[in-house]
């Protein structure tokens, strides 16, 4: 572990500073919004399938501020085929290189092998180079299964519809103008898995 930093589950205390953290983080990440404290409590640490015993803030030990975060989902509650989601992560942008992920997540996976999960997984973004420089690969994960999302976005110089007194016929859904949208961007998105047992 770096020195200087502690490792601790997470807990209800750390909320506010983790929120704070997180949009700190996602700050300079393609498509990211600040999250409010309502949608992180809906999203993550309120969710039925949220596991903070198997989360895990990687602290300074001295202020307690919270460096490197890994926060932890199970979809399935079958006692034998226990996989633990790796749902949220991310690591200061002054530190990264240091090791501070590596130490988390391998933290992770330890305790998640104590706590009978038979696998970990994690959803990465082909996009992001953080998740595609391979270190995912040299910590023991493979590829389970690739996805597309296709995001539809309005064009910037599409005019506005004018408006009329006469009511108008819709158009068919699915069928936009040939102006009005610009086509759709692909993102390839992927699915990583390793053996916790």
């Amino acid at each position: 572990m770096p020195p200087g930093t502690a490792i601790t589950p997470f807990d209800d205390a750390f909320d506010a500073r983790l929120l704070a953290a997180r949009n700190v983080i996602s700050a300079d990440h393609r498509d990211s919004l600040p999250m409010t404290a309502r949608t992180r409590r809906h999203t993550i640490t309120r969710s039925p399938h949220f596991r903070p015993e198997s989360s895990f803030l990687l602290l300074s030990e001295h202020e307690r501020e919270i460096l490197c975060y890994l926060m932890c989902t199970e979809l399935t509650d079958t006692p034998t085929d226990r996989e633990l989601h790796l749902a949220n992560a991310g690591t200061r942008p002054a530190l990264h290189g240091r090791g501070l992920y590596r130490a988390v997540f391998t933290h992770t996976l330890t305790q998640a092998r104590a706590q009978d999960h038979r696998r970990a997984a994690l959803d990465i973004d082909s996009k992001n180079p953080t998740a595609t420089g391979g270190f995912y690969e040299r910590m023991a994960l493979q590829r389970l299964r690739t996805w597309t999302t296709h995001v539809h976005a309005p064009s910037a110089t599409a005019p506005p519809p004018a408006p009329s007194a006469s009511p108008q016929v819709p158009a068919p859904t699915g069928l936009p103008g040939p102006k009005s949208v610009r086509l759709p961007r692909r993102r390839p998105f992927g699915v990583l898995a390793a053996s916790v047992r």
